[in-house]
């Protein structure tokens, strides 16, 4: 699979693909617990992509996959014990990875994690970190198996979830 930055121009393609991956899990074992145009947030996918944050696997004019990797983390990572010990500042974060369900099960998901393994040992980062909403099972089991350690569950606040149980994940680089 094919896995670039996302450019500006293609904001309205990497919108539907959210929008559709919501539609598409609303009824799934393992819904992500998104809200179109909440999570992620036209602000925030624009803002990723200016800032070369957002990366794809594109197919001609859809999206198959996509994430955000940034220095960003919600509030309450501060209070993690995290293993690396690293500062904020040395950290990069995985954000809404998601995969088109009708592909799951092949490996795009563990392909886009290891990208952002990639992209994280690339410009030095001492850690890349990630929160699961608890009882994504998928998920759960795709981060281990990369090498990550799960450092606990903590309650953390989205736009579209509200305060809920999150796993967070760290993988020490």
């Amino acid at each position: 699979m094919y896995i670039r930055q996302g450019q500006t121009e293609e904001f309205f393609k990497i919108r539907r693909f959210y929008h559709d991956l919501t539609d598409r899990m609303q009824n799934a074992a393992y819904p992500p617990g998104w809200i179109k145009d909440v999570y992620p947030s036209p602000a925030m996918l624009r803002q990723a992509l200016q800032k070369g944050e957002l990366f794809l696997a594109p197919q001609g004019e859809r999206a198959l996959a996509a994430m955000i990797v940034n220095d960003q983390c919600t509030d309450g990572y501060q209070q993690a014990a995290w293993p690396s010990q690293a500062p904020p500042q040395e950290t990069l974060t995985i954000h809404a990875l998601g995969v088109d369900p009708r592909l799951q099960g092949r490996g795009l998901g563990k392909q886009m994690t290891a990208y952002g393994i990639g992209l994280a040992k690339a410009k030095g980062a001492k850690a890349l970190r990630l929160d699961v909403l608890a009882g994504n099972t998928p998920a759960l089991r795709l981060y281990p198996s990369m090498g990550f350690i799960y450092v606990g569950k903590i309650q953390l606040f989205y736009q579209n979830t509200g305060r809920c149980d999150f796993l967070l994940f760290e993988l020490p680089l």
